[in-house]
């Protein structure tokens, strides 16, 4: 349970990552017309189900990839913050297989 808890601990420091869920809360609360105040697992597996007006190929991710490369690069790499998470979930299978 104690690596577990590491690994939330881990994904809750993840700056950049955090910052890339506050964006798409800002889209969603654009896109809703209402203020909420958290997403969920279901709405983040539903942004490829939002599709452009215009183009049905481009949807929600589409655009929080494109304004992501064109007004915050220093986001692109928001996974290297997960180097400690993947330590983390090898030492669970480790105790687990033991």
């Amino acid at each position: 349970i104690s690596s577990l808890i590491d690994c939330f601990d881990i994904i809750s420091s993840c700056n950049k990552f955090q910052s890339i869920l506050y964006f798409i809360l800002l889209i969603c609360n654009y896109l809703n017309g209402k203020q909420i105040e958290s997403i969920t697992v279901g709405t983040l597996s539903n942004l490829s189900s939002v599709k452009s007006y215009k183009n049905k190929n481009y949807n929600l991710i589409d655009f929080i990839v494109e304004n992501i490369r064109s007004k915050e690069v220093y986001l692109l790499n928001f996974s290297n913050e997960f180097s400690k998470l993947l330590e983390s979930r090898i030492s669970v299978l480790l105790l687990h297989i033991q």
